[in-house]
């Protein structure tokens, strides 16, 4: 049997014990949930970069990318990365117009330009995103609802067995 350890987890920094984490390869996690969720965010991370480098920079395999778009990324944390891609996925052809009608002299430049019109563009795809995702719950909530009400509906339609009124005492 193994011993109760102090562990901590490999992405929110909490502590807690071997057996109230789950262990994923070498590492502990505070939830299967918190897992998935990082390596949802991970994969698209990586989609927004190879859409960047791939799509509107004209980068081919294997060429290394600009550490300045990590750096753009970051000022938009705030935002989830399914809005920051859509985002550049949205606003595309705007981006491939203006990098191939301005001079630009760098990559640099390139990067900053695309980024200044996502920018512009964000905050509007981030409110249809949280309507979006509130209509999602809203609708599940509603099927839930649905599916239990059919379910009370069915309680007590049948009656079987004895009647025990008569065990029951008046108040």
């Amino acid at each position: 049997m193994e011993t109760i350890r102090k562990v901590k987890c490999a992405i929110t920094g909490e502590y807690g014990t071997n057996e109230t984490f789950i262990k994923i390869g070498n590492k502990y996690y505070k939830s299967q949930e918190v897992y998935d969720e990082f390596q949802r965010k991970k994969i698209l991370r990586q989609k927004i970069i190879d859409f960047i480098c791939y799509n509107l920079l004209d980068y081919q395999k294997g060429q290394k990318f600009p550490s300045l778009i990590t750096n753009k990324l970051k000022d938009l944390e705030f935002y989830d990365n399914e809005v920051i891609l859509k985002a550049f996925q949205d606003y595309e052809n705007d981006i491939v117009y203006w990098m191939n009608h301005k001079n630009f002299t760098s990559s640099a430049g390139k990067i900053g330009y695309m980024f200044a019109i996502v920018n512009n563009h964000i905050n509007d795809i981030y409110d249809q995103w949280k309507r979006d995702k509130k209509q999602i719950i809203k609708e599940e909530k509603s099927e839930i609802q649905v599916n239990t009400d059919i379910v009370i509906e069915n309680l007590g339609t049948n009656k079987k067995g004895k009647d025990i009124s008569e065990w029951l005492e008046d108040d």
